[in-house]
């Protein structure tokens, strides 16, 4: 082979080499971009689903609404946490402070 020949395919091989690492890591960073969307629509449905179970007014909820009707499938053990005054006894909250709503996932 000529030193040409050998340059041509080391070239060749690099650039293929390089191209499986890129296409690898795109492939990464779109996994990781879609487990952490997966993981906000699964926060917002527990949220809304809480605040839905509180009798919080549609208008003034936080989260959002389970769409895609898919958070039972891909957010196992999703469950709205019980209303606060199941959490704790009344004591527990000085009335000068408002009360938080736990999400449980």
């Amino acid at each position: 082979m000529t030193p040409r020949s050998v340059f041509t395919t080391s070239l060749a091989i690099t650039t293929v080499a390089a191209l499986i690492a890129a296409m690898a890591w795109v492939t990464r960073m779109d996994e990781q971009v879609a487990s952490v969307s997966l993981e906000q629509y699964c926060r917002d449905a527990a949220i809304w689903a809480a605040e839905e179970a509180r009798g919080v007014p549609i208008n003034e909820r936080a989260g959002q609404p389970d769409y895609e009707n898919k958070a039972a499938d891909v957010c196992p053990g999703m469950r709205p946490a019980l209303p606060a005054y199941q959490v704790a006894s009344p004591s527990a909250f000085p009335a000068t402070q408002p009360q938080r709503q736990l999400v449980q996932f």
